[in-house]
């Protein structure tokens, strides 16, 4: 009976111990991407092991995670713990931001839609906040005053996407999206307000294991 007992005690302390440095890091070099990343969860369902995307724009990121190398492996100290992590990717895209006001062509002609907008961009340029404009004239229930917030380019319509890009900060101009694309078979009309300059977001991937 104490020798069962014994065996016992020795089979909870490894357990209790939970992985080794040595094993956390031996399995981080060998993760090279998302689907080694399942396999290796799945090969230890025991282990606190996570697949994260971090955007470098959050300031809460810790600088040391910020400065690691592509396949560099470092120990980092969380409220909740120690944690080991390896930079698997990294990649960087262009943000762009704007607000607008939508004219609807189903309850205005074309004709009433073009002596509309140049009276919304007189008032913006004399002084009247665009935000007041939205209010004014936009007719499409926008609940964020007309801001778009932070987009990558191919999330929005091609037409509406390229006329913000290729405008600068505080330039105030329409944008007319046809229905000659397949997918969008309405005609939509806009008065468009660059509010931010293009900003770089970058996106690191990581692999994490918690020390147990």
């Amino acid at each position: 009976m104490k020798k069962y007992i014994g065996i016992l005690l020795i089979l909870f302390t490894i357990i209790a111990k939970g992985q080794t440095k040595k094993e956390i890091k031996e399995t981080l070099k060998n993760i090279e991407s998302k689907e080694e990343f399942k396999k290796y969860k799945s090969k230890n369902s025991h282990w606190v092991i996570e697949f994260i995307e971090l955007n470098t724009l959050n300031s809460e990121i810790p600088k040391r995670l910020l400065r690691l190398r592509k396949g560099e492996i470092k120990k980092i100290k969380i409220e909740n713990g120690n944690y080991y992590y390896k930079l698997i990717s990294s990649s960087k895209e262009t943000e762009y931001r704007a607000s607008y006001i939508y004219l609807n062509a189903d309850e205005l002609t074309k004709k009433e839609i073009d002596s509309i907008r140049p009276i919304i961009i007189k008032k913006y340029k004399s002084g009247v906040s665009f935000i007041d404009l939205v209010k004014e004239y936009n007719m499409d229930g926008n609940s964020k005053k007309g801001d778009l917030g932070w987009f990558k380019k191919g999330k929005l319509v091609p037409d509406f996407e390229k006329a913000v890009i290729e405008h600068k900060e505080s330039d105030i101009f329409t944008v007319d999206v046809d229905n000659s694309d397949k997918y969008y078979m309405k005609n939509w009309y806009y008065v468009v307000l660059k509010t931010h300059k293009d900003r770089i977001n970058k996106t690191q991937t990581y692999i994490r294991i918690k020390e147990q």
